[in-house]
C-alpha cells in the first residue's frame, strides 16, 4: 500500500514537472516573441524616414548642354549684301530755269499770267516729262555727283507776291510740281512800293509761305531785302546790288552783308531750307557783285538772260549766273516747251 502510494506521489511530482518545463516553454517563447517585436519597434524608430522617391538625375552636362539650347537664340541669318554704291552723276545735264513774277485771274500787263495760262502751261511741262527741281538738288548735283530726275526744270517767282500761294501754289501740287520764290524781304506782306504810298500788289507773308514749304512745293530765297531799286524806275541811290558811285570795296561789300543779314532774321522766324540762291534785282549784276555773294554763302545766282543752262558735276561756277526764261501770258504752252529744250550753256562760255 505505501508503495502504491509513494508510486503515486513520483507520479504526481514528475507530472508537475513536466507541467511546469511546458508552461516555462511556452513562456519563453512569449517573451522572446515580445522581445523580436520591441527590437523590431526599436529598429524601426532609429531608422530614418524612407527617403521620397526621385527621378534619376542626369549629369552635369547633359543638363547644362539642354539648359544652353534652351537660352540660345534662333539660327543667325545669313548677312545683307552691302548695297551697291550710290549712282552718281557724271554727265552734264541742261537745266532751264522759267521765270514768273505775278499771277492773275486775268493778264492786264507784260509779266502777269493768268491763271488759266499758268494751269496750261504747268501741264504741258508736266506732261512733256519734265521734272521739277530744287536749288538743294542742284547744290547736292554740283558738289556730289547726286543725279538729277531726267528733264530737270526749275520753275521760279520773283517778288513774292500773295498771287504766288494763292493761285500758283495749288495748281503746282495739283501738277505734282514745285518751285522757288525769290522774296523782297523788305516788301514781306506789304501793298505799297519801299517807302512810297504808291499802292502795290499785295505779298505774302512767310507764315502763310511755312505751309507750302512745308508740303515741298515751295522754296523761298533772296531777292535782296531792300536793294531792289532802279534809277530807270524813278529809284535813287544804287541801281540793284550794284556798287554806288565813289564807294569803297570795304564799305560796298559791308552793305551787301548788311542787307543779306536783314534778310535773313527776317525770314528765319519760319523754317525754311538754307539760303543758298539770290536772284539779282531787275537782273543788274557784274563779277565783283556776284564774287561778294559767293563770299557770303550764296551758292546759286540768278540772272535774267534768255537761255538755258548746263548744269556740270564738280564744277561750282555752273551754279552762278544762271540764265532764266522769262513767261509771260501770251507764251503758249508749245512755244514754252521750244524754249525750254534748247540746248544749254554755262555762264561766260
Amino acid at each position: 500500500m505505501r508503495n502504491k502510494k509513494r508510486r503515486s506521489n513520483r507520479e504526481w511530482v514528475e507530472k508537475r514537472k513536466r507541467s511546469g518545463r511546458k508552461k516555462l516553454t511556452i513562456g519563453l517563447s512569449a517573451a522572446s516573441v515580445l522581445a523580436v517585436m520591441c527590437c523590431f519597434i526599436i529598429v524601426a524608430a532609429a531608422a530614418p524616414p524612407p527617403e521620397t522617391a526621385k527621378a534619376p538625375t542626369e549629369p552635369a552636362a547633359v543638363k547644362a548642354a539642354e539648359t544652353e539650347a534652351e537660352t540660345e537664340t534662333a539660327p543667325a541669318q545669313p548677312a545683307a549684301e552691302p548695297e551697291p554704291p550710290a549712282e552718281k552723276a557724271t554727265e552734264p545735264v541742261d537745266l532751264p530755269v522759267l521765270m514768273y513774277h505775278h499771277l492773275d485771274t486775268v493778264s492786264n500787263y507784260g509779266t502777269v499770267v493768268s491763271e488759266e495760262v499758268f494751269r496750261r502751261q504747268m501741264e504741258a511741262v508736266r506732261d512733256a516729262g519734265y521734272h521739277a527741281v530744287g536749288v538743294d538738288q542742284l547744290i547736292a548735283f554740283v558738289d556730289d555727283s547726286a543725279p538729277l530726275p531726267e528733264k530737270p526744270v526749275l520753275i521760279t517767282f520773283d517778288d513774292g507776291y500773295a498771287s504766288n500761294l494763292k493761285i500758283g501754289a495749288p495748281i503746282l501740287k495739283e501738277t505734282g510740281l514745285k518751285a522757288t520764290i525769290f522774296v523782297i524781304g523788305r516788301d514781306e506782306a506789304d501793298y505799297y512800293y519801299g517807302d512810297t504810298e504808291s499802292y502795290f500788289l499785295e505779298h505774302f507773308t512767310y507764315d502763310l509761305a511755312q505751309p507750302w514749304v512745308n508740303l515741298g512745293v515751295l522754296d523761298v530765297q533772296c531777292h535782296s531785302y531792300d536793294m531792289h531799286h532802279a534809277l530807270r524806275y524813278g529809284g535813287t541811290g544804287r541801281d540793284g546790288m550794284l556798287r554806288l558811285e565813289g564807294e569803297s570795296e570795304e564799305d560796298y561789300r559791308a552793305a551787301i552783308a548788311a542787307d543779306l543779314k536783314s534778310f535773313s532774321v527776317r525770314r528765319d522766324r519760319c523754317v525754311f531750307p538754307p539760303l543758298t540762291a539770290l536772284a539779282f534785282p531787275y537782273g543788274y549784276y557784274n563779277d565783283e557783285l556776284d564774287q561778294i555773294l559767293a563770299d557770303c554763302g550764296i551758292r546759286l545766282t540768278f540772272t535774267i538772260e534768255n537761255r538755258v543752262n548746263r548744269l556740270e558735276p564738280g564744277n561750282p561756277g555752273c551754279l552762278r549766273k544762271m540764265g532764266r526764261i522769262n513767261v509771260v501770258d501770251r507764251c503758249g504752252p508749245e512755244t514754252l516747251l521750244n524754249l525750254m529744250a534748247r540746248p544749254g550753256s554755262v555762264s561766260g562760255s
